[in-house]
């Protein structure tokens, strides 16, 4: 079943996909069973080699030394590791399908954190798309905050939006109006304005500078 999620899956990383949580699930079991033995003897901490790098050993070199487990007698091979790995991950992702988690929004449950990493001023559980080396690199706690899109005419016409408010103050109702439409991949049209509209009604203040 969840095999079968894969292959019909869009490569959208979009948040109600589910096809997207078993390929990232499947192929960080297989990061872990690719390397795990020979990093086993490497003093810790250390870092797991780039996503890429794996690929790339897998894509050019049908018997990349690296799959073979080096703590078994038997040469294993790229399928099989391909195979273990899938089996390994599939516990997990039933768990989360069983409780409603396996859909991408979900299954990633990125969040907002307070620079102080206090709860309460924070946004967590969002549902949004996106992820890690992909269009909107929105991962669990961090990713592109302010968006921006501007056409360059005589006249700029800008869109633009951030994970927060328009205060910083965790009282007011504007510390964090953005956030819902933020994830959402929504944006503002932003305001340029020209010294003609000072006196335009949506300016609420202004500040004057003296010596």
């Amino acid at each position: 079943a969840y095999l079968d999620l894969v292959k019909k899956w869009n490569y959208r990383n979009d948040p109600n996909e589910k096809g997207v949580a078993v390929f990232i699930s499947w192929y960080d079991s297989l990061e872990t069973v690719i390397w795990t033995d020979e990093f086993a003897r490497v003093p810790t901490p250390f870092d797991l080699p780039q996503e890429f790098t794996l690929i790339e050993g897998l894509l050019r070199d049908s018997i990349f030394k690296f799959t073979d487990d080096i703590r078994t007698t038997q040469i294993e091979t790229i399928r099989e590791m391909v195979t273990l790995a899938f089996k390994k991950a599939v516990p997990g992702l039933a768990l989360a399908d069983k409780n409603g988690l396996l859909t991408w929004g979900k299954y990633k449950d990125s969040g907002i954190q307070h620079l102080l990493r206090l709860s309460p001023l924070s946004r967590m559980h969002l549902i949004t798309g996106g992820g890690t080396h992909v269009i909107n690199a929105t991962k669990k706690t961090h990713g592109p905050s302010w968006r921006m899109i501007v056409h360059l005419t005589d006249k700029t016409e800008a869109y633009g939006i951030y994970p927060g408010g328009q205060s910083g103050n965790p009282g007011s109702k504007f510390y964090d109006q953005f956030v819902d439409e933020w994830a959402a991949g929504k944006y503002y049209p932003l305001w340029v304005m020209k010294q003609s509209e000072k006196d335009n009604r949506n300016v609420i203040g202004s500040i004057h500078f003296s010596k």
